[in-house]
């Protein structure tokens, strides 16, 4: 019933054994996924950048080699939002078959535009108060269309976010609509100079930059990182003025 229902939304045969063999094994490398697809190893590299490009997987390098992980099974509800009704009959026993692996990722990369959007709607999907760092003007100039529609969704969901950013004419503005759309605002001259953004949120810690060329982000979840660069967000909170 899974493959027919993932073929539906225009995955190949290929595309849907590779992404649930990434399911049932984990974060592995090319040779465990070959191991598990009776398939060409330069098949399966062309099955994984595929998977990549429809947002069904990512990457980390550990030591010069990619180590693949399969998305979230809840991803493929946008690659075709008519058939919800049939996905939501996939979608448990794919996440069941998640919910065996032992060992989770800690370190999870994205690449490009999409990649750094995939990181805030993280930060929604968590539902904790964020604590950010980085350069807003920037940031609406990579994002120009979503940040704003991104900053509602955040407020409607009752996300607390207090931000330290760069004194320029956009922060400025926004600043003025701190209240209504649960922000705390607070100016670091320093802030102008990055072109990263930093965002820690419950036990996880987001870094992306903030490039328009080749914008890349990472998400870590582990409690050292999150806290450590909590300590070091509290010191600019202190400095930092409204």
């Amino acid at each position: 019933m899974e493959h027919d229902t993932l073929k539906q939304l225009g995955l190949s045969e290929n595309e849907i054994k590779v992404y649930i063999a990434l399911l049932e094994i984990g974060t592995s490398k090319v040779e465990a996924i070959s191991k598990r697809v009776p398939l060409p190893r330069t098949t399966i590299y062309g099955i994984l950048k595929s998977l990549l490009e429809k947002g069904l997987c990512s990457y980390v390098i550990k030591a010069s080699i990619k180590y693949y992980e399969a998305a979230d099974p809840k991803r493929l509800l946008l690659i075709e939002q008519e058939k919800v009704q049939a996905l939501q009959k996939v979608i448990p026993t794919l996440e069941k078959i998640k919910e065996t692996v032992a060992e989770k990722p800690t370190v999870v990369m994205y690449e490009g535009k999409a990649g750094i959007k995939s990181i805030y709607e993280d930060m929604l999907k968590t539902k904790q108060t964020i604590y950010g760092y980085g350069n807003t003007k920037l940031l609406f100039e990579l994002l120009q269309y979503y940040v704003p529609n991104y900053i509602k969704r955040r407020a409607k969901e009752g996300i607390k976010f207090c931000v330290v950013t760069e004194k320029s004419k956009i922060s400025i503005e926004m600043q003025k609509n701190d209240i209504k759309e649960k922000r705390e605002t607070k100016f670091l001259y320093q802030m102008k100079e990055t072109t990263i953004a930093t965002y820690i949120y419950g036990n996880k810690l987001a870094i992306a930059t903030l490039i328009k060329k080749e914008p890349v982000g990472v998400i870590i979840e582990n409690k050292e990182f999150s806290n450590s660069q909590k300590i070091i967000f509290d010191l600019m909170w202190k400095i930092a003025k409204k």
